[in-house]
């Protein structure tokens, strides 16, 4: 949490600890600026990594959009 806060305030950037929770990567995932964090699996190696992909509320948000 202090290595966070360091990189938040060096980006001018403040933390609110009431809506900021912490969560063990990789067996949790979280959602921040419209994408889910969570693990993911290499199609051609099987291997895991920490991928990206857009979360349930902003895909929900561009259907309504689009429809």
């Amino acid at each position: 949490m202090d290595a966070m806060r360091g990189m938040m305030e060096k980006l001018k950037l403040t933390v609110n600890d009431d809506k900021t929770p912490l969560c063990q990567i990789p067996q949790k995932r979280f959602d921040f600026l419209g994408y889910t964090f969570e693990r993911c699996y290499s199609q051609k190696t099987g291997r895991a990594y920490i991928g990206t992909r857009p979360s349930p509320r902003s895909v929900k948000r561009m259907v309504e959009n689009i429809i």
